[in-house]
């Protein structure tokens, strides 16, 4: 078999983007242990919770619960329990999240456990951006091409993959964590502190053999 003759190329391209969603877990410390939708009506705490943000503009179909973890106290003549929900609330954009945050913030039995950011159209930049990737790689074999004197006959092989898309943001730990006195207002101090925005360079790399003519 006739060894081929070829120009092997890495090119990259990259997009920045800009999230314009969220989806933020939620820790709520409860008294009762109920799972499933009735959590949302027989957990007083989740019940609240629900009922704080859904004054905010939230659907309640965006409040979904995750998990919820119990755990029993035996003591030498007692015994209780107690119970801790998480919750997942999806937010659809950006103008949303900052009072949310502060409105988690301000309950006494709740903790912002992490955000994971959004990108709506991050699907479409993925493939502009391997195009254009593609698009460099194959440039840069013609150039080659061209001070060789030869041409590109095809493409041999090629494979990609895109970084740089990671979506989690995990809160400070003063203000993640509920505060009994904590005041919306307080909140809302605390929470200008942090970045409200998240931007994350997409970045698909490319490497690519070309055949150069008469292989």
């Amino acid at each position: 078999m006739a060894e081929l003759n070829l120009i092997s190329v890495k090119e990259s391209a990259s997009r920045e983007l800009t999230a314009d969603g969220a989806e933020i877990v939620v820790r709520i410390a409860g008294q009762s242990f109920v799972t499933g939708q009735e959590a949302f009506k027989k957990a007083k705490e989740v019940a609240d919770f629900t009922a704080s943000l859904t004054q905010l503009g939230v659907a309640e179909d965006d409040i979904s619960l995750v998990n919820v973890l119990t755990e029993v106290e035996s003591g030498l003549l007692t015994k209780s329990s107690s119970a801790t929900y998480i919750l997942r609330v999806k937010l659809t954009t950006l103008e949303s999240i900052g009072p949310t945050l502060a409105a988690i913030s301000s309950q006494k039995n709740a903790t912002t456990d992490s955000i994971t950011w959004r990108f709506s159209a991050l699907e479409d930049a993925k493939r502009d951006v391997l195009q254009q990737a593609v698009r460099n790689a194959k440039a840069s074999a013609e150039q080659i091409a061209q001070a060789l004197g030869t041409t590109l006959a095809g493409v041999h092989r090629l494979s990609y993959d895109s970084s740089g898309i990671d979506g989690v943001t995990r809160p400070p730990s003063a203000f993640g964590k509920a505060r009994r006195t904590r005041k919306l207002e307080q909140a809302e101090t605390e929470l200008s502190q942090m970045s409200l925005t998240h931007t994350a360079r997409l970045t698909v790399s490319t490497s690519a053999d070309f055949l150069v003519a008469g292989s």
